[in-house]
């Protein structure tokens, strides 16, 4: 865990490293990322980067490695995402969706926990899942 240290940056072959697997680096002072900060030989399952001023070269570059890598949830927040589609003057491509996208807020005034708030329209349910109501699903709460 990195996050909430003022770091500037990241060391190079970071994401490389053979048994790391989540990097939290929130709420930092990162502007740029390691060109190799998700490998396709990587073990990395989580990387959290919300609350760093991070430029919109590397939201992009940060989400085409992810799209490319699929395995690696990627934790982004609202300003970065909207920073970089905005920079890319409309020719920002639909977020995969192990890019997760939202605002985190301290949970009990710490600093210690925190939960993400993401939009309705980003959950998804698992393959197979029904919702009540819909046809074959279980009327209501059991």
């Amino acid at each position: 865990v990195l996050s909430q240290n003022c770091l500037e940056r990241l060391p190079e072959g970071v994401g490389a490293l053979p048994n790391l697997e989540w990097l939290f680096a929130y709420d930092n002072q990162l502007r740029q990322l390691p060109a190799d900060i998700l490998p396709q030989s990587s073990k990395l399952e989580r990387l959290l980067l919300e609350g760093n001023p991070l430029e919109p070269s590397a939201v992009t570059a940060v989400v085409a490695a992810a799209r490319k890598h699929g395995k690696t949830v990627v934790g982004l927040d609202s300003d970065q995402v909207r920073q970089a589609a905005v920079e890319s003057a409309g020719c920002w491509e639909l977020l995969p969706t192990c890019v997760s996208v939202g605002s985190r807020v301290h949970v009990n005034g710490s600093g210690q926990y925190s939960a993400k708030l993401m939009r309705a329209s980003q959950l998804r349910r698992p393959d197979g899942l029904l919702a009540l109501g819909e046809p074959g699903a279980p009327a209501g709460p059991e």
